[in-house]
């Protein structure tokens, strides 16, 4: 498990890529089930647990589904693996890290301007991961993978809020 956190941070700080990351279903199941256990954790601070596996779920099969369809357009569906599994275990552990932060914030309210401009921090480096390995799996420009990176984010809190309301 050791390699794999060093991989996946590797990944945050920008010094590797979805090309260093092992082509494996079991690999993407891992990261994917995570994911959705760290979102889970996280959206429980805010509302119910049923609210927050629904919420967890769309957000991470709409993310899916882009890298799936980016990729098979741009005519690379061998890397969807490696992809898709640099994305979920990155922003795994960009919400590990911002755990505690979040936590901190409902815990202590007078600490929630603070918190709330680090969960703006954190969810901007998530989007900037996210922008990079776009970019190398695509073979685009650094502008087109952040235009995809904040779309994909428009497009899921608006999805979200559809659903869910607020």
């Amino acid at each position: 498990m050791k390699p794999l956190f060093r991989l996946f941070l590797a990944v945050c700080l920008f010094r590797k890529g979805p090309q260093d990351v092992p082509a494996s279903r079991v690999l993407l199941g891992l990261t994917l089930g995570l994911n959705l256990s760290v979102s889970f954790l996280l959206g429980t601070l805010e509302q119910g647990p049923f609210e927050a596996v629904l919420k967890s779920l769309v957000a991470d099969i709409l993310l899916l589904i882009l890298i799936v369809l980016l990729l098979i357009i741009r005519h690379h569906p061998e890397r969807i693996l490696q992809t898709a599994s640099a994305v979920f275990g990155s922003d795994t552990l960009i919400s590990l890290f911002a755990f505690p932060w979040f936590l901190l914030g409902t815990i202590w309210p007078d600490l929630q301007p603070l918190t709330t401009l680090t969960m703006l921090g954190f969810m901007i480096w998530g989007q900037l991961i996210l922008a990079q390995l776009l970019k190398i799996a695509l073979g685009w420009p650094t502008f087109a993978g952040l235009g995809v990176a904040f779309l994909y984010l428009m497009i899921s809190m608006d999805l979200i809020r559809y659903l869910f309301g607020s």
